[in-house]
């Protein structure tokens, strides 16, 4: 039933996508900025790792998803071990943190990117995801976790949609469709790649070393976005 809710709603995002959604990269666009990707010149994509905003939000994007995919594989396996919560708690506790991400996503980040800027948001974005890690691997009580997953939500929240524009904002008009989709691309490797062996790690050193994994691989995140942010602004 729940693989049965999952497709429905996929379908129904479908729908909305064929019959809702305008195409705004027209023909007459098209034609005013050809861009060739024939098969030969596909390799074209990969000279966007060379650009130096692009190619480190392009590998931060990668960073980040990798950490979060530790979590996102795990999270379950933990409160069900940690704080005995059974399936209807964990999943009320994923409504909370959609809730945070409605709120966040919908009503302040908008806000907060024309106060501060996109680079600082997404910034936030990746310290307020570390902090709640560093919460998450201390918490005793479901409280604590809860504080937690409000600070990885709310990083969530932020860099996600920060970092996009950021990308946006740096790719040629004409090609904002290829660079956002290798940006994307960046991101489900990452999503991918770790939860291969974050099982393996749960299951043999302890529930909460995952997140020490995740710490680890995030830290680089910080790192890449103050890099942007001084390229961004020479």
């Amino acid at each position: 039933m729940v693989a049965l809710a999952a497709g429905s709603m996929c379908f129904v995002a479908l729908l909305v996508s064929l019959f809702a959604f305008k195409e705004s990269h027209t023909i007459e666009r098209r034609n005013n900025n050809p861009v060739n990707l024939s098969k030969d010149k596909l390799f074209i994509v990969f000279r966007y790792f060379s650009a130096p905003v692009l190619g480190i939000l392009i590998i931060t994007n990668f960073v980040f998803t990798a950490a979060g995919a530790i979590l996102d594989s795990t999270f379950a396996l933990y409160v069900n071990k940690a704080h005995a919560l059974g399936p209807s708690a964990i999943g009320f506790v994923f409504a909370y943190m959609g809730v945070i991400m409605v709120f966040v996503q919908g009503a302040a980040i908008g806000p907060l990117s024309q106060r501060f800027g996109d680079i600082l948001i997404a910034r936030a974005g990746v310290i307020s995801y570390l902090l709640g890690l560093v919460i998450l691997i201390v918490a005793g009580e479901i409280v604590i976790v809860l504080l937690a997953l409000t600070l990885v939500t709310t990083g969530i929240a932020l860099f996600i949609p920060a970092s996009s524009s950021i990308v946006s904002k740096h790719a040629p008009e004409s090609e904002q469709g290829i660079v956002l989709g290798l940006f994307q691309a960046a991101g489900n490797l990452g999503r991918v790649i770790t939860p291969m062996f974050s099982g393996i790690i749960f299951s043999s050193y302890g529930f909460t070393a995952p997140f020490y994994i995740a710490l680890i691989i995030l830290l680089p995140a910080l790192w890449l976005i103050q890099k942007t942010k001084k390229i961004a602004s020479a």
